[in-house]
């Protein structure tokens, strides 16, 4: 696991920041670690259920219980808007960090723009923080969490093989091909949808230790 040492990027920003928005930028900091600890969480229960959880979700959500699919699809999709959500976490942190490669308008600091400023930036410093996002932005994993992400917000994700193994406690099931962007996502199993995130938990920390890089080497 990589050790990225966020109290030390607190403690490097700490006197570069007003109170106040030094207060939102901590709350920010720790986000990231609790939000990798709540996709883990949906992640775990995507393909957890038992028959009495199934029961209990289909008469609450259907009256009669009409789609045992419910519970898996509601922690998949949490799990990877969870996921996908730290990216631009990231960018709001290198923004606070580097103002100088903010986009001029805060609703323009995405994890997308973010990574346009850093590539066009003649600041040898930030090198490996830029180097550390292109590598999260050019991920498929990334890019296929991404397309999810967005796809879901106009349809529902599509899923194909629902099946219920009530005797070991899983659901097994299979996200449909989609297409998002112009670009077509191969069918995949939701095991290695959720598998997805150690590579990227791992690389987004990764950016968290190219930050507290960089700024050691301006102070």
């Amino acid at each position: 696991m990589v050790d990225w040492k966020n109290g030390q990027l607190l403690t490097l920003v700490k006197d570069q920041m007003p109170r106040e928005k030094f207060e939102y930028f901590e709350g920010q900091v720790a986000s990231i670690q609790w939000k990798l600890k709540l996709s883990k969480f949906h992640g775990y229960h995507a393909t957890l259920v038992s028959k009495q959880e199934v029961k209990h979700v289909e008469k609450s959500v259907f009256g009669d219980g009409k789609d045992p699919r419910i519970g898996s699809l509601a922690h998949l999709i949490a799990h990877v808007q969870t996921l996908h959500s730290i990216a631009d976490i990231f960018a709001q942190i290198i923004c606070a960090c580097f103002p100088i490669i903010a986009p001029k308008r805060e609703r323009d600091i995405t994890f997308y723009n973010v990574s346009k400023s850093l590539k066009h930036s003649e600041l040898t410093s930030l090198l490996g923080v830029s180097n550390a996002v292109e590598i999260v932005r050019e991920n498929y994993k990334f890019k296929y969490v991404a397309a999810l992400v967005n796809m879901n917000k106009h349809r529902v994700i599509p899923i194909k093989e629902f099946n219920l193994d009530y005797e070991n406690n899983i659901a097994q099931y299979v996200v449909s091909e989609f297409e998002y962007g112009g670009n077509v996502y191969p069918s995949c199993p939701a095991t290695e949808v959720l598998d997805m995130f150690f590579e990227l938990e791992v690389q987004y920390l990764n950016i968290g230790v190219a930050i507290n890089e960089a700024l050691s080497k301006d102070n």
